[in-house]
């Protein structure tokens, strides 16, 4: 490969930059670079992949035990034989709900875990009349549940529960009120994938190489980035840069594989 040089434009302080590289100073470049391929994705890339970000389990608004109590978030999950409530939160808001015994369940589904008795409790579903529409049924207690209280199909079968996703209601057997869920949580942030512009203006000879110094338009949101080359015509040839995001120098790895002079002029993308 030839000794490359770039020549700036002659308004510019004058200045010759060797372009052969250097060793790499980053020991885990390879490792850095195969990280950031398998990990280079966008919104715009892969809609699917995005499409669940606003996706929640399905909850409702339920007061346990006590109809003058706090509303608390139920997950009705029909992907659930049991119903169970996690141990810490039983003991902070309903202390005076008595554990009983029973034998262990060894849990599929939520890690391994296991219950740790059963309780049986009253629970006032806020309907949309702001009235309450009341049920029974057993809690299996469990330790470090990440959902805190899931009704499963031991009550939704039991109360004839008729769920609508389209419409995000539920309704029971036994009353006439209908009851509001919810599988929807808060739009994630739009994501703007950085862009790189010249900083400076370049001419590169026919057959030489460039690395030349970029500006990002934004920090990336990750803690290492790849740029991803756009195609600007047959006679430059961009290669992928890969770096870390607290680096304070970017660059991007340019080559002129035509027959003329290339003028680079600054700011371009």
């Amino acid at each position: 490969m030839n000794s490359v040089r770039i020549e700036p434009e002659e308004e510019e302080p004058e200045q010759v930059i060797e372009l052969s590289l250097p060793e790499q100073d980053n020991e885990d470049y390879d490792e850095l670079y195969q990280s950031v391929c398998n990990n280079n994705s966008t919104p715009n890339d892969d809609p699917l992949q995005y499409r669940h970000t606003d996706k929640v389990p399905t909850f409702a608004l339920a007061k346990i035990g006590n109809k003058d109590g706090t509303p608390h978030e139920v997950c009705i999950d029909t992907g659930s034989a049991i119903s169970l409530i996690d141990s810490s939160y039983l003991r902070r808001h309903f202390p005076s709900i008595k554990v009983q015994s029973a034998s262990t369940i060894m849990l599929k589904g939520v890690g391994n875990n296991q219950t740790h008795g059963w309780i049986h409790a009253d629970i006032h579903f806020i309907n949309q009349n702001k009235g309450l529409t009341s049920v029974q049924g057993p809690f299996h207690v469990v330790t470090s549940l990440a959902t805190k209280i899931i009704i499963g199909n031991d009550i939704l079968a039991e109360e004839g529960v008729v769920i609508n996703m389209k419409e995000g209601t539920c309704s029971f057997y036994s009353g006439k009120d209908i009851v509001s869920i919810t599988s929807v949580g808060p739009k994630p942030t739009t994501f703007i994938q950085p862009s790189a512009r010249l900083q400076k203006v370049f001419t590169i000879k026919p057959g030489f190489q460039a690395r030349v110094p970029v500006s990002l338009s934004h920090e990336p949101i990750t803690s290492c980035y790849m740029l991803d080359p756009l195609h600007v015509n047959e006679d430059i040839q961009v290669s992928r840069s890969v770096s870390t995001t607290r680096g304070t120098n970017h660059y991007a790895h340019v080559m002129n594989v035509g027959k003329n002079i290339i003028k680079l002029p600054a700011g371009i993308s």
